[in-house]
């Protein structure tokens, strides 16, 4: 590890590791290396880092931290990141409330449909990432929003296919997972309208001061929104329509990036992401967009004719 990175600074600290800023030797960038120990590890513990690794280094996305580089060094797990110069949306959002002021609704609506992008190329391999939250998502100075820590992800093996393992942050389950019931992509979607909620308010959609009384709270779906907080009728409404205790009626993450409230965000971040993943990928959605085109111009002829 000495010979390829040069340690610059401690960054974080977790239960099982430490994460460092680094400086590669090769070629002078600037990467987070991921240092894992290993010595005291379980198998299940052994197979689950390095299955995070293994995930991660499959994934190329934009919106999602890059694996650079992993390796073992005497027991340790060595993962080798982007690193995201701005921090985490945790650390962002503290800095926001000492402010005294919400982040404006541009902000916001940009931010998550990057995420939701994100969250749509994981969906699509069928992989769920099951610890959604501020901490988990950084901003680097360009503005982009990048999802990283796949400690816990799964893949399924089709669609279909429901988890049963409870994991994840309290603030962050889904009903479902209060339950202890089977799960699937619609888990990462409650995070999702959780996450957002956090965004426009600075607070946990749900809050209780103990871990039951917050159960109870999500299984009842009991959060508050704000009308005199400054956000449109839009952006609360999809708020509203992501946290759906039954999993069933839950969007999918294709469903909200076609919410109309996104639609000018969806533009923006398709025309950024085609410059850099195959044209392919986006086929979708951009279809989707056509079509609502093409029924603006037939609904403005009908007027015309009337």
């Amino acid at each position: 590890m000495k010979k390829k990175y040069e340690i610059c600074k401690l960054i974080g600290k977790g239960n099982y590791g430490k994460a460092y800023l680094v400086k590669s030797m090769e070629d002078n960038n600037l990467y987070v290396n991921k240092i894992i120990d290993m010595s005291q590890f379980t198998k299940e513990q052994l197979e689950s880092a390095l299955h995070e690794a293994e995930i991660l280094k499959s994934l190329q996305h934009p919106n999602i931290i890059r694996c650079i580089d992993f390796f073992v060094d005497d027991k340790k797990l060595c993962l080798v990141t982007e690193y995201a110069d701005l921090g985490d949306l945790s650390k962002i959002i503290k800095y926001q409330i000492l402010s005294g002021y919400y982040f404006c609704e541009e902000i916001i609506l940009n931010w998550f449909t990057q995420l939701c992008f994100a969250i749509k190329y994981i969906h699509s391999k069928n992989i769920l990432h099951r610890d959604l939250k501020l901490s988990n998502i950084f901003l680097t100075s360009k503005g982009n929003i990048k999802l990283g820590d796949f400690g816990i992800a799964k893949i399924l093996t089709s669609k279909d296919d429901l988890a049963k393992t409870l994991v994840g942050t309290p603030y962050y389950l889904s009903p479902e997972l209060c339950l202890k019931k089977p799960y699937n992509h619609k888990s990462d979607i409650w995070s999702l309208g959780c996450i957002l909620y956090e965004m426009m308010y600075l607070k946990h959609a749900f809050e209780a001061e103990s871990l039951g009384e917050l159960v109870i709270n999500i299984l009842k779906g009991n959060f508050s929104l704000n009308i005199n907080a400054g956000f449109s009728k839009d952006v609360i409404n999809l708020v509203k329509n992501i946290l759906i205790i039954d999993a069933n009626k839950r969007p999918s993450v294709n469903d909200i990036l076609n919410n109309k409230v996104l639609e000018k965000y969806v533009k923006l971040n398709v025309i950024r992401l085609c410059e850099k993943l195959p044209k392919n990928v986006f086929d979708e959605v951009i279809h989707n967009m056509k079509q609502k085109k093409k029924e603006k111009e037939k609904n403005k002829k009908s007027l015309v004719k009337k």
